[in-house]
């Protein structure tokens, strides 16, 4: 088991979930002691926006980065090999297995 942090306050609940590329353990904790974040004395705006992804105070444009789109787009081509395979088929479950891993 790898952790990806230390677990901090008093474990309540775990959840154990099983997904395509593993399995994975989920801590819910209580008193969990808060980081309060320096002050540096600026304040900033963020406009989010369609065309540009987010403007800064400061008139930094960021683009956006569309992974989202490119995801969709392999998964809607992943389930319509799926689909085009005869249920209960060694073909089938190789196919939603891929279609599995790409989003």
């Amino acid at each position: 088991m790898r952790w990806s942090r230390p677990i901090q306050g008093a474990p309540k609940t775990v959840t154990i979930s099983g997904e395509a590329d593993g399995w994975y353990v989920s801590f819910s904790c209580a008193d969990v002691p808060t980081e309060l974040i320096p002050h540096t004395g600026y304040e900033t705006g963020i406009d989010v926006g369609l065309k540009v992804s987010l403007i800064t105070a400061d008139g930094e444009a960021i683009e956006n980065p569309r992974h989202s789109r490119r995801a969709e787009q392999v998964l809607e081509k992943a389930q319509r090999r799926v689909s085009r395979r005869k249920k209960g088929s060694k073909r089938r479950t190789k196919a939603r297995q891929t279609s599995l891993r790409s989003h």
